[in-house]
């Protein structure tokens, strides 16, 4: 609960929309990326979130599906163990504003980007996370 917000609404009327965050995930390759998880790359997110949007972008044609996940309970030992899928995108080059499956998440934790299939030769990708914070209400 942020009291400087509520006061600010409070004393002046104005309805505030949330800023949205957005957690940038980019993968690079020499030769080709690799399908799995990209445990490299974590985004630390550190407070209760309720996913808006996400989104892929290759750097070459080529089919790619990815999903964003957020890690188990052991972030820095194995992430991938225990892990909840947040949402999946599928696409030839690029996708944005695909709906995520898991529509919030509590408590503060990290998420990553899985490469769940990819084309060969794909050498970069970048992926998109946008998020508001959550009180629990819609």
């Amino acid at each position: 609960f942020d009291a400087s917000l509520y006061i600010y609404i409070c004393m002046t009327g104005d309805v505030l929309v949330p800023p949205s965050n957005v957690a940038h995930f980019t993968i690079q390759a020499s030769s080709e990326i690799s399908s799995g998880a990209k445990t490299s790359a974590l985004h630390h997110v550190p407070y209760d979130v309720k996913f808006t949007e996400i989104g892929i972008r290759t750097g070459k044609t080529g089919g790619i599906t990815a999903s964003f996940k957020k890690v188990g309970p052991d972030p820095f030992g194995d992430p991938t163990t225990n892990a909840t899928t947040i949402g999946t995108v599928n696409a030839a080059t690029t996708a944005f504003g695909a709906t995520a499956s898991v529509s919030s998440i509590k408590d503060s934790g990290y998420v990553y980007m899985n490469i769940d299939g990819i084309g060969s030769g794909i050498t970069l990708v970048q992926g998109f996370l946008q998020y508001i914070r959550f009180d629990g209400e819609d």
